[in-house]
């Protein structure tokens, strides 16, 4: 009874990883040092900066990105506002990055992937597979589809809000389910 005990304990644990969700890092950089948040909170100064991924098994995801606090928390889960990027598919950005901006926009998230090196949405020369890849995306500027105005990193001295996500959608194109990858606020010129 013991051992059949052990073993199905093994089996449990063995299917439990198996569910997991898939490995998907980011870090921000910012001077080639890796920023660290203090509760979900990225201070960084008025300057250029990047997203540094690391992905195992998510080829594509959502990033909805804000200057509105509010439309955050509640996308994080700790507000009460109706999350618009949820309700539409995403804008995929240029390839490779050429502009190094991040769309801004209350509306629909934009959509970052990778194919392989000849279609993807990150700075040149990503390396590894759709399944497994490394990447990088440069931000000099962000561009705030509402007013139509682009704002340079170096003119920017407030917050921006950064939510990543997979989801899935049914038939009709209503989302379904959502797994969220990586958020945080950034602060801006606190340094």
């Amino acid at each position: 009874m013991k051992k059949a005990c052990l073993c199905f304990l093994a089996v449990l644990i063995s299917c439990a990883s198996w569910a997991q969700s898939p490995g998907f890092k980011v870090q921000i950089i910012q001077n080639g040092v890796a920023v660290e948040p203090k509760d979900d909170v990225y201070y960084l100064k008025s300057e250029a900066f990047s997203f540094a991924f690391s992905s195992q098994d998510v080829a594509g995801f959502l990033v909805g990105t804000t200057f509105d606090d509010d439309l955050y928390r509640s996308a994080i889960g700790t507000g009460d506002l109706e999350v618009s990027w949820f309700a539409n598919t995403g804008i995929a950005d240029v390839l490779f990055n050429p502009d190094q901006e991040l769309m801004v926009t209350n509306d629909a998230p934009g959509y970052w992937y990778y194919t392989d090196k000849m279609d993807h949405r990150f700075d040149e020369n990503p390396t590894g597979t759709a399944d497994n890849y490394v990447a990088k995306r440069t931000i000099l500027r962000f561009k705030d589809l509402a007013v139509d105005k682009v704002i340079p990193v170096e003119d920017f001295k407030k917050s921006i809000y950064i939510y990543m996500y997979n989801g899935d959608r049914d038939d009709d194109f209503n989302l379904i389910d959502i797994e969220t990858l990586f958020y945080g606020e950034l602060k801006f010129n606190t340094l």
